[in-house]
């Protein structure tokens, strides 16, 4: 899940979700857009762009594992953003959650 992350008392705006999907492949590719307008209660001048992953890729393969990373602040008075490529094994990565988004 893609999300712009607001602080304080505003709740996090959900730009785009992926789904589950199941693969034994050692890498899947995916792709999230969306538009987001403003941000939170005071109003930055960024955007502090957040991807969410969980997953079950364990040695184990029976705990689900949340990983949340910045991928990267962009300016509210952009047109468009595109956000890096993000390419990294993820086996074991993460805290243990209680299940998937």
């Amino acid at each position: 899940m893609l999300i712009a992350l607001d602080n304080f008392f505003s709740t996090d705006d959900k730009i785009d979700f992926f789904g589950s999907r199941c693969t034994r492949k050692p890498s899947y590719n995916y792709k999230l857009s969306g538009k987001q307008y403003g941000d939170g209660i005071f109003w930055n001048t960024f955007y502090e762009l957040t991807l969410f992953i969980n997953h079950n890729c364990t040695n184990t393969g029976a705990k689900i594992r949340q990983i949340e990373r910045i991928t990267q602040y962009a300016p509210t008075s952009a047109q468009y953003v595109e956000i890096k490529p993000w390419n990294s094994s993820i086996t074991n990565l993460g805290q243990e959650s209680a299940g998937y988004l």
